[in-house]
Formats: C-alpha cells, structure tokens, sequence
C-alpha cells in the first residue's frame, strides 16, 4: 500500500512538473506565434530509462514549449556548456548537442552523421544498470565518456601525421622542404589549436561547476521528483567524482597538447638551423669559386702582357716560357692562400664579436 502511494505520487509530481514548465512556457510560445515567428525544423532522438531511443522530427517552438526553454538554450551558441534551465540539465561538449531530464534524454541534430553514428553506442551504453547512479547523471557521465574517446582518437590522429612530418623536416642532409608537407604541417597544427581550445573550453565548464555546490545539486532532477526538494548541497559526491574525473582528463589532454605543440617548436628551430647551414655551405662554396676566379685572373696578367704584339728580350730564352708559367702559378697560389686567409681570420672574428 505505501509503495503504491509513493509510486502514485512520483507520477503527480512527474505530471505538476511538466504542468509548470509548459505554463511557464505558454507566454512566451503564444508571443512567437502572434509574430508568425517559423522556427525550422530540428531532427532528435529520444532515449527513455531503459535506453531505446525513438528518432523524431520537430519544430524548434514545439520543443521549447514542451520543455520550457528559451530559443538561446537550443543555438548552443559556445563550444561548451552544462547548465540547468526548468529543470531540463542542457549540455553541449562540441558535437553533441543534448537536453536531460530525469528519465529522458533528448539528443538533437541526429541527421549529421557524427551524431547518427553514436546513437548505437548510446543506446549500450543507456542499456546497462547497476552502477546505482541516477538517470540524469548516467546521461551526464555517458556523453562526456563518448566526447573524450572522439577527442583522444583525433588527438592520435593530429599527433601521428605530426610526428610523421616533423621526422622527415628533422633530416640534417635535407637541402629543400616539400611544400606539400609544410601545408600539411600548418593545417594541422591549427587543427591542434582549435584542440586546444575546445579541452580549454571543456575544462573551464567542469571548473564552473565544480566550483558551485548549489549549481551541482540542482542536477540531482531524479531526487528532485522522488522528494519534491533539492538535494542537499553537500550530498553531491557522485556529481563532484564524475566531474573531477573528467577535469583530470581535460588536465592530461591539455599537458600532451603542450608537449606536441613544443616539438613543433622545436623542430622548426631545428630545421631552420639545418637550412641555415646548407645555405652557408653553398655561399662558402661561391665565395671560394670567386676568390679563385680572381687569383686566376690577377695571374693571368703575366699572361696577358706577353700576349702583346710588342718584341722583348725574352721570346729567345729558351726558359721564357717556363718562368712566366711558373711565376703565374705562384702568383695564383699566393694570392689563393692570401684571401683565404684573411676569410678565417673575418669569419673568426665574427665569431667571438657574436659571443
């Protein structure tokens, strides 16, 4: 008899609930449609307590109305977001766009295909029982589990093509860098960006929460139906772990995150410092080609001068020849070791001046 009685009145406090939202609602539903205000159409599915889902299509008024929310709690306007708005918990973690009640729980934009390709995995996991959490905080737990696996998966993804690139850069007898693969490099270090913003985002969220013990009891809606009162604020340990665990999560993400985006650092410095050297080794090279251009030249002077149509002494000796030949080598060779010389003895003082 008692269980019936208590049973008897969770269905009235379930029925005044609903009663309430839409009465709270009805002023401003009537106040859209006197404006002929047509909100598109929005694609949902709908998971009960025991986890099936039903896939629905609705008017975005119709679905304010029955849940009392204003039209800003479906644009889901920031990256990330948990709040409580007439007793309907509204949760946005990038993708997944959700509305939670007590024994309800409504997934909406299932036609991406994102979205579609989790309600299996969604339905599994609603399906099991025993961990003795309420409905709500299940949900809570469920879409934040499946928000961390898609981004650790494209975190892996980011970190292998990022690794994969930086080894390749990272080749010291590299003498030209394919541009393709610095485009792939810039593309999705700004992907690690977007990352990085959207954990922060998440991490901020949790944080906020966490750190409001009001805020965290008014999620306990089951508790709310069953007593018809809040849950006392400090009787919300199964929230906090939950939150916790996954600000922890945020932390590590973040940290690796870090980590990556310094070796991208690094490499750069490191590949500009190898391109750097090959380019001094090809402006040495010049250097010395000039420098033995030049001696050539100024030893072929001697050349030059007997090469004139003027008579000399010399065109009977006999040794002419090799002596001009030899005293034009030796000028060449002086002159060679001369401004070698003096390249170090410059290239050395530069040096120290630097350090």
């Amino acid at each position: 008899m008692q269980r019936g009685t208590s049973n008897l009145l969770k269905v009235l406090r379930q029925d005044s609930l609903r009663s309430f939202i839409r009465l709270t609602s009805s002023m401003k539903d009537s106040h859209l449609n006197c404006q002929g205000a047509k909100l598109p159409n929005v694609y949902i599915a709908k998971f009960d307590i025991t986890g099936h889902y039903q896939s629905e299509v609705i008017r975005k008024n119709e679905l304010l109305s029955l849940y009392g929310l204003q039209p800003r709690d479906i644009r889901f306007s920031a990256p990330s977001s948990l709040y409580l708005r007439n007793y309907s918990i509204i949760l946005r973690l990038e993708h997944i766009k959700a509305i939670i009640n007590s024994n309800e729980l409504i997934l909406m934009e299932t036609d991406h295909k994102s979205i579609k390709d989790l309600l299996p995995e969604l339905q599994a996991r609603l399906q099991v029982t025993g961990d003795g959490l309420p409905y709500e905080l299940k949900v809570i737990e469920i879409l934040f589990t499946e928000t961390f696996s898609l981004l650790e998966n494209k975190f892996e993804r980011l970190e292998s093509y990022i690794t994969g690139v930086l080894n390749d850069l990272l080749d010291s007898n590299l003498l030209s860098i394919d541009k393709g693969s610095l485009h792939g490099l810039m593309y999705h270090s700004s992907s690690l960006s977007e990352l990085n913003s959207l954990v922060k985002d998440i991490q901020e969220t949790l944080s906020d929460l966490l750190d409001c013990e009001e805020d965290m009891a008014s999620f306990y809606l089951t508790h709310y139906i069953d007593y018809g009162e809040e849950r006392d604020q400090d009787d919300t340990e199964e929230l906090c772990n939950i939150l916790e665990s996954f600000y922890m999560q945020t932390e590590d993400m973040l940290g690796r995150v870090k980590r990556l985006k310094e070796q991208i650092d690094q490499s750069q410095n490191i590949v500009l410092i190898n391109l750097d050297s090959q380019r001094n080794i090809m402006l040495r090279m010049s250097l010395q080609l000039g420098m033995g251009t030049f001696s050539l030249t100024l030893g072929g002077l001697m050349g030059v001068a007997f090469g004139m149509n003027l008579d000399s002494s010399l065109e009977e000796n006999q040794y002419a020849f090799w002596i001009v030949s030899g005293a034009m080598v030796a000028i060449t060779g002086v002159m060679w070791r001369q401004l070698s010389n003096y390249l170090k003895k410059a290239l050395h003082t530069r040096t120290i001046d630097h350090f």
